[in-house]
């Protein structure tokens, strides 16, 4: 069965990034993008993208950014059920609590090597296949310490 993973994302070196690791890891793995916030609620609203199995939300986009997207997200009833990675250069604690409060699955802060990018993805993959995200915020959050 097929995934779908979304970026939304300013920065199009990470776009390449996230691309070639999910190509990597599995070339079944659906890779759609955005280039900020309002334009992931768009593409979601108006389904010119199939819906992702997981969101991965950076918070610091133009025009709108990713804390109030995620705000916005689970506002919306037919997609707020999808699971939110904040993803992010950022490593304050705050903002990993924050996300969590608002809705988000966990706080992942952006790896330094693209084999740590690999390994993450897998990790949420597997987790993803096998219906269980009752465990991925902790197995993300090894990644994160």
């Amino acid at each position: 069965m097929s995934q779908t993973f979304l970026l939304a994302d300013d920065d199009s070196d990470d776009h390449e990034l996230f691309a070639a690791a999910l190509a990597e890891l599995d070339r079944s793995i659906v890779f759609d993008k955005a280039l900020d916030g309002l334009q992931l609620i768009n593409q979601l609203i108006e389904q010119k993208v199939a819906r992702p199995d997981i969101i991965f939300l950076d918070l610091n986009m133009p025009l709108m950014n990713g804390w109030r997207c995620l705000e916005a997200l689970k506002k919306i009833e037919e997609i707020k059920h999808i699971p939110v990675i904040i993803y992010s250069t950022s490593d304050q604690q705050l903002e990993e609590q924050r996300a969590e409060e608002m809705g988000a699955l966990c706080f992942l802060r952006k790896p330094e090597s693209f084999s740590t990018l690999i390994s993450i993805l897998s990790t949420i993959s597997d987790h993803l296949h096998g219906g269980s995200l009752v465990n991925l915020r902790s197995a993300i959050r090894k990644f994160s310490s």
